[in-house]
């Protein structure tokens, strides 16, 4: 897993250290080859084919972007087995627990950075953020978190649990198990009186 901010780790409440055996990594590409063969069917095959050529540079620090050429039925259907691992570990992990709360991304909330240009369907950012006094790639900064959760279809409600010394709010995934959003929908309301930490926004 990323590292996050010290100052989120203050209010997390705890140290957020790395599982080494769930296999993030995998779970990361195998999010991006689904993604990339669901968007890519809809682009020509000519600019698929050029934006793997000259694509690499930017998705070899980003496995959420990872690019399947050629693509095929058969190659779906088996990146498709591979998210169903996932999915039943994430099953698995959550069967005796009434929901998970992690990271929503690797910082508190900020001013959001302008695309350089396109890559196909997704945004290519040339300038990192910040995380622990190290760059990270803007992508990965972002969607490390939310993405493992959109493979496995586990159901996620995010609420605000505290702010930083700026005013910028941090918040928390608060995942629950599949098929039981009413649950989780319910365990989050509870959890959100608790915090007590949502804000209206100025002018709303």
């Amino acid at each position: 897993m990323k590292a996050i901010s010290p100052e989120a780790q203050d209010l997390y409440g705890m140290k957020m250290e790395g599982y080494g055996t769930i296999g993030f990594k995998e779970a990361w590409t195998t999010y991006g080859k689904l993604m990339d063969m669901e968007l890519g069917v809809y682009q020509p095959s000519f600019f698929r084919f050029i934006s793997y050529i000259f694509g690499g540079w930017y998705r070899r620090d980003v496995p959420m972007l990872t690019m399947v050429y050629p693509f095929s039925y058969e190659k779906y259907l088996k990146t498709l087995t591979e998210r169903d691992f996932f999915v039943s570990a994430m099953d698995a992990y959550l069967s005796d627990k009434d929901v998970l709360l992690c990271p929503v991304s690797c910082i508190p909330a900020y001013e959001h950075i302008t695309p350089w240009r396109h890559l196909g369907p997704y945004p290519v950012y040339k300038d990192p953020v910040m995380v622990d006094g190290k760059p990270v790639n803007y992508l990965v900064a972002n969607i490390s978190y939310t993405s493992i959760f959109n493979l496995t279809g586990s159901p996620v409600v995010v609420i605000p649990i505290g702010y930083t010394k700026e005013g910028m709010p941090i918040g928390v995934q608060i995942v629950g198990k599949r098929w039981r959003d009413m649950e989780l929908l319910t365990m989050a309301e509870q959890l959100d009186k608790i915090a007590a930490a949502y804000r209206r926004p100025e002018g709303y």
